[in-house]
């Protein structure tokens, strides 16, 4: 039997599958360990974590966004040995699609689906459509310092100074108002 807050945690998160949120939250901690200490097995983890509880509710799309994340980092970073091996730079950015459209395709949160429209559009190299999300986003949720720092990433794909500068300063006072350095 699951405490009240933690259902309503997992309904907020998106599912009714106690099985995918188990995975869900598993993926977070794993993905934290792999922070922590580097260590890749974690990354691994992670993204398998994310990818079951996609699979057990298809309809989670928090745990297709995360998993497209897993995916993306694949493409982009130094953890592209956390998906599985022999997949060619078409193969990942396809993988990321798959996820990413899930989770626009599956979003209750209409809020959540324009971040999601914001990546897209990233890796579909439209970074002014991108941007144009993002400060969609951004309007509505104003205080999210990890969304105005991905804003400020975009507006420097789409070399908009002032949407960099905008960006830059609100993530300062966000800092300074939460005691952050």
């Amino acid at each position: 039997v699951m405490a009240p807050e933690k259902l309503r945690a997992m309904v907020e998160a998106g599912t009714r599958s106690v099985e995918a949120y188990d995975a869900y939250l598993q993926g977070f901690a794993l993905g934290r360990k792999g922070l922590d200490g580097g260590n890749l097995s974690y990354a691994r983890q992670s993204r398998e974590a994310f990818e079951r509880a996609r699979t057990i509710d298809p309809q989670f799309a928090a745990a297709h966004w995360k998993a497209a994340e897993t995916w993306f980092g694949s493409v982009t970073r130094t953890d592209a040995r956390s998906v599985p091996e022999g997949l060619s730079y078409e193969d990942l950015l396809a993988g990321y699609f798959e996820r990413v459209d899930a989770a626009i395709a599956t979003s209750r949160d209409e809020t959540e689906k324009i971040r999601y429209m914001a990546a897209r559009e990233v890796f579909s190299m439209n970074p002014k459509k991108a941007l144009a999300y993002m400060s969609r986003f951004v309007e509505e949720r104003p205080r999210d310092i990890d969304a105005w720092d991905e804003l400020s990433r975009i507006a420097a794909y789409s070399a908009d100074l002032g949407a960099m500068a905008r960006a830059a300063d609100r993530m300062h006072a966000i800092a300074i108002e939460n005691d952050m350095p």
